[in-house]
């Protein structure tokens, strides 16, 4: 079994190298394949906008190609090391067949091989929708290969034969139907309420430090492909002749960079013996992530309203909106700021929240408090509360001698 499919994974390995190899011939012929935001930007227009940036279309082509290439080579490697490192087990096997095949189908030379052997689309076809579905599926399986709860398992065959029916459509030549979005969009919103479900009620505490991290590079993978979606929809930074287009043609690029996070995510979650705590990396990720949300759509509003205010009243658009708004942005950010960690904290990170409220107690009562004794049951007292030992003691150096102050057992009085 484990040699079969390693066999399909250098088949397809082989196939992303075939068309890595057909890429310059395929482009020459299909340029405007690789144009984001077509039609609106032309082969002539998107030359424009690269030479802007002191770029050519060749460069583009070389870039594209070269980041798919190394994203594939990320996804490759960590899927081998998985599979033979934990392809005893099934689920390490799942993990290192999908990274590979995902890998393999992703990037933009898929397309190059599908379209320059167009006779292997009826098996290429099928091995892109697996690759996707693959990873999907990751929602409900993750860290241990068990769907949880166990219902989701009849959810997510359902919703298999939903995509695939989906799929069978678009290659006997049909158009995207609402039923497959509404597939993709059902797996994504069970399968993050069923990882939220297991963090809670099922795993166990390694398990959770695995979840953190895969959960992590998702969420981050997810937010980067929004945001390089946000100028599909904002047609003045697209407009030919837009100050703007720099700025969609950046966020279009931002997924290459960002799409390896997943996999070296799950290296890093299954793979090494002792996680590292990543609760300080959420708590800044939620924090400075929720704040550029929020000062940004601020900053669009002022300057929107602002300059329909002055446009009302002179007639003509005014610099000084951009002043006064960006100095509205900086006196906002650390009370807005200081307000965002105070709600994330107390709402995902409770614990941390009290212990954080409960030093800042004690803090307080040694700047007023004089009685040696006093002080000594109140550390006794956050220490036992905060960190939870088993049991505490204090030890007060006296002239030469260290004498025993105090002790503290659990559930047990001074």
């Amino acid at each position: 079994m484990r040699i079969l499919l390693l066999i399909l994974m250098l088949a397809w390995i082989g196939m992303f190298i075939a068309g890595v190899f057909d890429f310059q011939t395929y482009v020459a012929s299909h340029p405007v394949e690789f144009i984001p935001y077509t039609p609106t930007w032309t082969p002539q227009i998107f030359s424009q906008i690269l030479a802007q940036l002191g770029l050519s279309f060749t460069v583009w082509v070389q870039f594209t190609l070269v980041t798919s290439t190394i994203n594939a080579l990320v996804f490759w490697f960590i899927g081998l090391l998985i599979f033979f490192r934990k392809g005893m087990d099934w689920f390490g096997l799942y993990l290192g067949v999908m990274l590979v095949l995902f890998g393999a189908v992703s990037g933009n030379t898929s397309f190059v091989f599908s379209g320059m052997h167009p006779e292997f689309n009826w098996i290429f076809i099928p091995m892109g929708a697996a690759g996707w579905w693959g990873l999907f599926l990751l929602l409900f399986l993750f860290p241990n290969g068990r769907f949880v709860p166990r219902w989701t398992r009849w959810i997510a065959w359902i919703l298999l034969v939903i995509y695939g029916l989906n799929v069978l459509v678009l290659e006997i030549g049909g158009s995207v139907q609402p039923t497959l979005v509404l597939a993709i969009l059902a797996t994504l919103g069970i399968g993050i309420g069923s990882q939220v479900y297991r963090y809670r009620k099922v795993s166990n505490p390694f398990e959770r430090q695995q979840t953190k991290w895969v959960m992590a590079a998702m969420v981050v993978v997810a937010v980067v492909l929004i945001i390089s979606m946000v100028p599909a929809f904002l047609p003045g930074l697209i407009d030919p002749g837009s100050p703007g287009n720099r700025v969609a043609l950046i966020l279009s690029i931002l997924p290459n960079f960002f799409s390896a996070f997943l996999p070296l995510s799950m290296a890093f979650a299954i793979l090494r013996y002792r996680l590292w705590d990543i609760d300080l990396i959420i708590r800044r990720t939620l924090q400075y992530g929720l704040l550029s949300v929020l000062l940004g759509l601020l900053y669009f509003g002022m300057v929107t309203l602002l300059q329909t205010a002055f446009v009302g009243f002179s007639r003509q658009q005014s610099p000084l909106v951009l002043v006064l708004s960006t100095l509205a942005i900086a006196a906002l950010f650390n009370p807005l700021r200081r307000r965002i960690q105070q709600v994330i904290d107390r709402r995902f990170f409770r614990s941390t929240y009290n212990t954080e409220r409960i030093l800042e107690g004690f803090a307080d009562m040694t700047r007023s408090e004089t009685d040696m004794n006093a002080l000594t049951v109140k550390l006794l007292e956050i220490t036992m509360e905060t960190i939870q030992p088993e049991s505490i003691s204090l030890w007060v150096r006296s002239g030469e001698k260290i004498w025993p102050r105090s002790r503290l057992e659990r559930n047990k009085p001074v």
